[in-house]
């Protein structure tokens, strides 16, 4: 189950989040099974966060960081919201089409 307190923090905002995420470099956010749908995280430094399980459907990940980040297979992602985002290291079980390179950068119109 997601840590609460960290699906509250991350849904006031990017700047309010990646702020708590400065202050708090030794935390790893766990959004297991958090529903955050259609939530704009583009620039979001969401590195080393568990979002295994996680409802990412239409999701806004633009130029956010998911360095070492969790993202299980049963993840749910929509990958036409994706630019510019880091996913290096990142703990897939299963290999994802695409994503081979230190970084992945997505068309917008795909």
């Amino acid at each position: 189950m997601a840590n609460q307190e960290h699906v509250e923090i991350l849904k006031q905002g990017v700047g309010v989040w990646n702020q708590w995420r400065d202050e708090h470099p030794e935390i790893q956010p766990d959004f297991d099974e958090a529903n955050l749908e259609g939530t704009h995280l583009s620039q979001a430094d969401l590195s080393g966060a568990n979002f295994r399980r996680a409802y990412l459907f239409r999701t806004f990940l633009d130029e956010s960081n998911l360095y070492d980040a969790n993202l299980h297979v049963d993840c749910r992602i929509l990958f036409r919201f994706f630019r510019s985002i880091t996913f290096h290291r990142n703990a897939f079980d299963q290999p994802v089409e695409g994503i081979n390179t230190l970084s992945y950068e997505v068309s917008p119109d795909i």
